[in-house]
């Protein structure tokens, strides 16, 4: 490369003489004149006499470097420092020659000749090597920033390579794309909140019922409509008739219904096609039995009292009556009546009738035909019903945890007459959560231990060994364990309207005070006035108390304390940060908590200025990271979660106070401070 000053000069040979002055410095050799190519150069005035006749020519490439001063002569004839130097002929630039040392010219670094791609070229022992940037690395030392795999590479679902020099990935089930960013739809798999699953194949009638296209069948409707791991909601295919897998093993169809009241909802109807016939128990006399796959009740000359149960397969701690009909059946004009009877199973009442459901592990039944009907509990107030005639009801309840549904059908006298369910259907689920503010615990997981296997689980409510668990109530940190039952570790993460963080720093003297002392939290800090610089002095008294950690300046001095976390090692350009900071009479005291970025910007997220400027050294006050309009001299309290994006990457975090409480008694408490990066 030439120097924007230098010369090319063409020079004939043939009896010619070319005068080079102002060139300084002597050859060390030949103080007075050097010979070069056979011709002379002499000091002051210069001149290259050829020898040789012709027109050959000779081209001199004379590079100027800045005038400086002289020096000495050495062995190479160096006469400056420097001073102008020439490159003539096939002489290396800045090297030693004529006249000077080429030290003012150009020089070169063996970096010159690298392109480090996505890094920077440094010098070391051994010759050169590339410093690359976040994200890439030179694998193979072959002086080449290429991709390097990191936390994102893969979308988080496959295994990343990068030994090629690029990026590869290996997907996992349901995944694929050059990213394993896309849901693989050949295996069947869609998008969900939290990934891809499974969605569902079947027409949805009965022969080609819903199922999960790899033909696995969840347990219940309930499990359809509030899947687990690699499974979709069913949500999209609505009402039909869905294959599930009873307790017992076997499969079933059963009709779902995915609307009512957040859907989940498992049909019973009339027709018990769809189901096992149900076991009959008469506790009276009468006769029961299925009609077309109805059960009926009917007392020809005596009384009837009939139990009709549901192996449903599946626990269920919810029961609906949809629109749920009973129709008379008599002989001639005879009436019958229906009240409300006690709930108590196996009581009737003379000349009156009911029909009852709920589950034979209660007491009592949980929904009652003539409750439904408004009906007094009583035995002496009743509907009478003609034969033909039908009514209906719809109402809701809880029942406990029970896999069987009964339905009892009482009437009593001495008339021909009984009940058939005519139509509707008695609708089943298991809706019992797990109760509790799940953001309590710190890290959350649900009452009975058991996690969740993303933030979306805790952040709706989810279906997990048999029960619907309910959401957390606010954001937090929680355990999350991604492979469920598999050998993966569950790990804390701080989740936030269903969106995952990853956990930087979680000290929580409030919930957790004998694991989160001071010393735990200095751990994970930097003191950044450890030891303290010139005319700084720390912080007084520093210590634990039985809520928190609390600071203040116990002596004469205006004492600081900055302590800082370190975000470089993630990259990141958002994070999370949850303070609780409570300060006592803040009379010229200060408080900031303050991230910095890669280019020394500072992002306030709380700060308190009431320091003034006495009492305070200015090498202390020059710690403050920016100014601060918050100025009380009272009480503080900061208690919320802090939301930073910024635009260049974050490096740290800064907690930095100032306490002056001489005669006022100041002192300041933390009490949590978590932190999480995505």
């Amino acid at each position: 490369m030439r120097h924007p000053s230098s010369l090319l000069v063409i020079l004939s040979l043939a009896g010619f003489s070319a005068t080079l002055s102002g060139c300084g410095g002597n050859s060390s050799e030949n103080p007075g004149n050097r010979e070069f190519g056979g011709g002379e150069l002499t000091e002051g005035e210069r001149s290259l006499e050829g020898d040789d006749t012709g027109d050959e020519e000779i081209a001199l490439d004379v590079e100027r470097g800045e005038e400086g001063s002289s020096t000495s002569p050495d062995d190479n004839g160096a006469g400056g420092t420097s001073g102008e130097g020439a490159n003539l002929g096939g002489m290396a630039p800045g090297g030693a020659g004529p006249g000077g040392d080429g030290s003012g010219g150009e020089t070169t670094s063996p970096c010159d000749a690298v392109d480090c791609g996505f890094g920077t070229c440094t010098e070391v022992s051994s010759g050169v090597a590339c410093t690359c940037d976040a994200g890439y690395q030179d694998n193979d030392s072959s002086l080449d920033c290429t991709p390097a795999c990191d936390l994102d590479s893969c979308s988080a679902r496959g295994t990343c390579a990068d030994s090629t020099g690029t990026i590869e990935c290996t997907c996992s089930t349901g995944y694929s794309g050059a990213d394993c960013s896309t849901c693989d739809s050949s295996l069947g798999y869609i998008a969900t909140g939290s990934g891809c699953g499974l969605s569902l194949s079947g027409s949805g009638v009965s022969g080609d019922p819903f199922r999960y296209f790899d033909d696995t069948t969840a347990g219940s409707c309930q499990d359809y409509q509030f899947p687990t791991g690699d499974y979709a909601s069913s949500s999209a295919q609505g009402d039909g008739i869905y294959l599930i897998s009873t307790s017992g093993g076997a499969e079933r169809e059963v009709r779902c219904d995915t609307v009512t009241d957040g859907g989940g909802w498992t049909l019973i109807e009339p027709s018990t096609g769809l189901n096992n016939p149900p076991t009959i128990s008469s506790l009276l006399e009468g006769t029961c039995a299925l009609e077309n796959g109805a059960p009926i009740a009917t007392d020809d000359t005596g009384d009837h009292d009939c139990f009709y149960e549901y192996d449903l397969g599946f626990d269920f701690n919810e029961i609906a009556a949809l629109n749920f009909e009973v129709e008379m059946r008599a002989e001639g004009n005879d009436t019958t009546d229906i009240t409300a009877l006690p709930l108590a199973w196996e009581t009737s009442c003379p000349s009156r009738g009911d029909v009852r459901i709920g589950v034979p592990s209660a007491a009592e039944a949980a929904l009652s035909l003539g409750r439904g009907l408004q009906r007094a509990e009583s035995c002496n107030s009743g509907l009478s019903l003609q034969n033909g005639e039908r009514v209906a009801f719809s109402g809701a309840a809880n029942v406990p945890l029970d896999d069987t549904l009964r339905i009892e059908m009482v009437e009593t006298g001495s008339q021909a007459e009984g009940w058939i369910w005519a139509a509707g259907a008695i609708a089943v689920r298991r809706t019992t959560p797990i109760q509790g503010d799940l953001s309590q615990a710190d890290p959350g997981r649900w009452d009975d231990d058991q996690f969740a296997l993303s933030c979306v689980q805790y952040n709706e409510p989810t279906l997990v060994d048999g029960v619907l668990r309910s959401p957390a109530q606010s954001s937090g940190f929680f355990r999350i364990d991604r492979d469920g039952a598999g050998p993966g570790e569950a790990e804390t993460v701080y989740c936030g309207d269903g969106e995952e963080w990853t956990s930087v720093l979680r000290w929580d003297r409030l919930n957790a005070p004998q694991e989160h002392t001071l010393a735990s939290l200095l751990a994970q800090l930097s003191d950044e006035l450890d030891p303290a610089p010139a005319n700084v002095s720390l912080m007084s008294n520093l210590e634990d108390v039985p809520t928190g950690i609390r600071w203040s300046d116990g002596d004469s001095t205006s004492d600081a304390l900055s302590l800082s976390l370190d975000l470089s090692p993630y990259a990141t350009q958002e994070i999370l940060v949850e303070f609780d900071f409570y300060g006592y009479s803040m009379e010229a005291s200060g408080i900031w908590l303050t991230a910095f970025t890669s280019e020394n910007e500072a992002v306030n997220l709380v700060c308190n200025d009431d320091t003034g400027t006495n009492g305070y050294r200015p090498e202390e006050r020059a710690f403050i990271p920016t100014a601060c309009t918050n100025s009380s001299s009272g009480d503080l309290r900061f208690n919320e979660s802090y939301r930073i994006t910024t635009t260049n990457s974050l490096t740290r975090l800064q907690l930095f106070s100032l306490m002056r409480d001489v005669d006022e008694g100041d002192y300041a408490e933390l009490y949590r401070l978590k932190v999480a990066y995505r």
